[in-house]
């Protein structure tokens, strides 16, 4: 029993019924790998999310410095001289999130190809990423500037003079402050978005989580708030129209 998100839908679940998991040991007699005994796992997952479904198999494979040889079941040490934690996806990998398709499509694949590269290449995926920021900032925001950096100054300028929009934010300002803030991210906020940056992967990460954010304070609370407006204007419609109805004269 484990706690697991799918990666597709987001759903939050308890691993259980869903789950399976096959472990094995892999040993070549007469030689010894640099990572001592290898031991593999074969984890499967099904979203429990009925809306969903989506299966997810994962390889796993780690380092244990000892193995139990039959048929007198002694455990002979072996030494490694590295740390051995590997992790792949085999089936239906998809590490991004879903996302409405009133995001602009360019913004959303720029997304989708930013969390897809994170592991292989950070470089490339906080370049997605910050291409990602910058496209949200023009096509949300409605602010172009000469780069990232001078864009962003003018978001800030245009919230505390109270007229930006609804869903923008000193608290949003200061989170995207802050990963500009990070090592290399920082110093080529000033440069061309398609730059390719140096980065560490868990700040590539970080820009993830913020663009994440962004869809959510940004995208999908302006969808919420128009929506939730459209049925109160139909609610009050309603109302309107039962009172007329109650109101004319009786024809008899």
């Amino acid at each position: 029993m484990s706690k697991w998100k799918c990666n597709f839908c987001g759903h939050s679940q308890i691993a259980v019924h869903n789950h399976t998991e096959f472990w094995n040991s892999f040993e070549i007699k007469c030689y010894i790998s640099k990572y001592g005994n290898i031991k593999g796992a074969v984890k499967t997952l099904v979203c429990a999310n009925e809306e969903c479904s989506e299966v997810s198999v994962e390889l796993s494979l780690e380092n244990k410095d000892w193995v139990i040889i039959p048929p007198l079941n002694s455990v002979v040490s072996r030494p490694s001289t590295s740390t051995l934690n590997k992790k792949w996806s085999l089936f239906s990998d998809c590490p991004f999130k879903s996302q409405p398709n009133y995001i602009p499509n360019s913004i959303v694949k720029n997304y989708q190809e930013s969390c897809l590269i994170c592991n292989l290449s950070p470089n490339a995926s906080a370049t997605l990423s910050r291409r990602c920021l910058q496209g949200m900032i023009h096509d949300f925001c409605n602010i172009f500037g000469k780069n990232l950096h001078d864009e962003i100054q003018q978001l800030r300028e245009k919230v505390e003079k109270g007229d930006g929009s609804l869903e923008v934010d000193l608290d949003i300002i200061d989170a995207i402050d802050s990963v500009r803030e990070i090592g290399n991210i920082g110093a080529h906020m000033q440069k061309d978005t398609n730059l390719i940056l140096d980065v560490e992967p868990n700040d590539a990460k970080t820009l993830i989580e913020l663009i994440e954010i962004l869809f959510n304070k940004w995208y999908v609370a302006r969808h919420n708030r128009k929506e939730n407006l459209r049925k109160l204007k139909l609610t009050i419609a309603r109302m309107k129209k039962k009172k007329q109805q109650a109101n004319s004269p009786t024809k008899t």
